[in-house]
């Protein structure tokens, strides 16, 4: 008397996108953690070469010495903003791949309480199946006698 869930491969097909959204996320996080490091490690550079510039002031500098450390730490600096730009536009995709991955399981949980409804009315129609036949068994029995 149990009916197969008629939505079944739809069922294991949005499961499937929601694995695979789930998966996209992961690697856009993993992608935004290692923009950060880039930047982390570009603001440390950046820090480092203002220091020695500072250290090299102490011992006098000469003009063509000042204009190299000054272009180098503007370059460091853009290079900081550049990397901290990628960063916020990977952070802008995770974002949005967490909006897929929440669209893509809400989804899924709806088919999946759909099966669930399914099972249970399949379970119903076996239970009062099952109390006929035992309605009949005691007919039958009691009708003997």
């Amino acid at each position: 008397m149990s009916r197969k869930f008629s939505l079944q491969s739809v069922l294991e097909y949005r499961k499937i996108l929601e694995d695979k959204a789930r998966q996209r996320h992961a690697r856009a996080m993993a992608r935004v953690r290692e923009a950060e490091q880039e930047v982390l490690h570009a603001e440390q550079a950046l820090a480092d070469l203002c220091r020695a510039m500072e250290d090299r002031c102490m011992g006098g500098l000469s003009i063509q010495d000042l204009l190299w450390c000054e272009d180098g730490i503007r370059r460091q600096r853009e290079l900081v903003t550049r990397l901290a730009a990628r960063r916020d536009g990977l952070d802008r995709a995770v974002r949005e791949r967490r909006e897929d991955l929440v669209l893509a399981a809400r989804e899924a949980r709806l088919l999946e309480k759909l099966k669930d409804k399914h099972d249970d009315r399949c379970r119903e129609e076996l239970r009062c199946a099952e109390n006929v036949a035992i309605d009949e068994i005691a007919a039958r029995y009691t009708g003997g006698r």
